[in-house]
Parts: structure tokens; C-alpha cells; sequence
């Protein structure tokens, strides 16, 4: 009798090793297409521009050291702008741009103050940060290594 309990013990245990690998293909032997690259991640940047808390009709942008554009962006009602993009390889300039109707609140004078078209404000960054401040101090730093069209100087 044990031989046959044995015996039965073994055909149960096989087959319920044999169901439990399933019939899941073969390995790879390459030759298959490869599988896709993982998607870029996106960042996002938050910008303060600060000579004063700056309205809604100003943008702000990041910029490759090359001077393309990672992109750009209006001002919130917060006073704030988050950018988003995918982070580069090396520095990052952020810049605020005057325009028709672009103000800050000048709080020395208790009053905004026009930034027109063609005024910038500049911050150089040597790698990505979530949060940034740009300001008089930050263009004053960035002012002998930045261009107008916002390249590094080299």
C-alpha cells in the first residue's frame, strides 16, 4: 500500500510541476525586434522672476546652452511660471521677457513698473533645479556669459 501512495504522490506532484511552469514560450534567441526606449521624462521648473511680483502678460523661458528653446511660458496669476521639459545635459539659462503689458510691482514705489518688449532678465544655471529664483543679482552673474539670443558665451 505504501508503494502505491508513493507512486500516486509522485504523478500528482509532476503534473502540478508541469502545469505550474505553464507553456510561457521559449526564451529569447535575439533576432526579435528590441523593445522600445523608455519614454523621455518631462520636469517641471518652477520660476519666481523677482524685482517685484511680475503679471500675467510676462513670459518666462529655459534655454539650452545653445540658446534652443526648452520651453516657455506666461507668468501665472502667482506671480510665478513652471516649465516643463526634458532635462538637458549641462547648463540652463532662464530668462523672464518683456512685452506689451508685461509689469512688476516696483516695491520701492509702491507701483508697477513697465518691462517692454526686448528687456530680459537672466539666470544661469550649471544644472537643473525644481525651483528658481531670477532677479537682479542672477543677471548680474549671467550677464558677461549670456547672449542676447541666450547662447553661452564660449
Amino acid at each position: 500500500m505504501n508503494k502505491k501512495i508513493s507512486a500516486m504522490a509522485l504523478a500528482v506532484a509532476g503534473a502540478m510541476l508541469v502545469v505550474g511552469c505553464g507553456g510561457g514560450g521559449g526564451g529569447g534567441g535575439g533576432g526579435g525586434s528590441e523593445a522600445p526606449a523608455p519614454a523621455p521624462v518631462t520636469s517641471s521648473m518652477t520660476v519666481a522672476p523677482s524685482l517685484g511680483k511680475f503679471n500675467t502678460s510676462c513670459s518666462v523661458e529655459a534655454l539650452k546652452a545653445d540658446g534652443s528653446v526648452l520651453d516657455s511660458v506666461k507668468v501665472g496669476a502667482d506671480g510665478k511660471a513652471v516649465l516643463s521639459f526634458v532635462k538637458p545635459e549641462g547648463p540652463i539659462v532662464v530668462r523672464v521677457k518683456g512685452a506689451d503689458g508685461c509689469q512688476y510691482f516696483d516695491e520701492a514705489a509702491k507701483a508697477p513698473r513697465d518691462f517692454v518688449a526686448g528687456r530680459l532678465l537672466n539666470a544661469l544655471l550649471a544644472e537643473f533645479r525644481a525651483e528658481v529664483g531670477v532677479h537682479v543679482l542672477t543677471h548680474l552673474a549671467a550677464s558677461g556669459l549670456v547672449t542676447s539670443a541666450g547662447k553661452l558665451e564660449t
